[in-house]
């Protein structure tokens, strides 16, 4: 057998090296093209709506993973009603708020109104107050409104918030409101990761500075 050994002169290795970086550069540019096409047709985070669990009927929050923008990028994430976060709720106090959560994802959920006075069944605390929602269920939470202020809702299911299913309360105080405003602005401040949640927790357990990149050196 003979192996016949070729070799390229220092033309042709440039012309290959330029060739190769041209095709990397076409690839790239293919890949970032798709990318944004695709980014072009999915919803962005933060384009939320208002609804007001106090209005005769109530509302309806569906539960639902889907790929969304954050931040430019395609994420995997939670979201309610198409969105993180999820819509404001608004309520009025005095009144009785009616909310069907329903949950379109293949596994359990469940949702907790942080902070709101309530029967303990309505609490939506997976475990103490209810068993939660299991996958492809609705659960009905109906409870009286007896404060006011600004509060937030959120899943207390594994790690379902940090995927983005979470969003604020408005309560309205039952006689006329002691601030005075000329406009207001409903703000909500989360953080988001690209990384697994899981991953993250996982990562803090093991040493808590594990992402501080700000640690002195030797």
């Amino acid at each position: 057998m003979v192996i016949q050994r070729s070799r390229l002169s220092r033309y042709d290795k440039n012309r290959r090296r330029f060739l190769l970086g041209g095709m990397s550069l076409v690839g790239a540019s293919f890949l970032k093209s798709a990318t944004s096409v695709r980014a072009g047709t999915l919803p962005y985070a933060g384009k939320i709506e208002e609804l007001v669990a106090t209005n005769y009927g109530g509302i309806d929050l569906y539960i639902e993973e889907q790929s969304i923008v954050v931040d430019g990028k395609i994420a995997n994430a939670i979201t309610i009603n198409g969105s993180i976060p999820g819509p404001v709720i608004r309520m009025k106090e005095g009144k009785e708020a009616l909310i069907r959560v329903h949950n379109r994802m293949g596994e359990a959920t469940s949702m907790h109104w942080h902070g709101i006075l309530l029967p303990f069944t309505m609490d939506g605390v997976p475990g103490i107050s209810y068993p939660g929602i299991v996958a492809g269920e609705t659960f009905t939470y109906r409870y009286p409104v007896r404060q006011n202020g600004t509060y937030w809702y959120h899943s207390h299911t594994g790690f379902q918030e940090q995927r983005g299913q979470y969003g604020q309360i408005v309560i309205e105080p039952e006689h006329k409101d002691p601030v005075s405003y000329d406009r207001e602005y409903s703000i909500v401040l989360s953080d988001w990761t690209y990384e697994d949640p899981t991953r993250v927790y996982w990562k803090l357990k093991s040493i808590e500075g594990y992402y501080n990149f700000q640690r002195p050196t030797l």
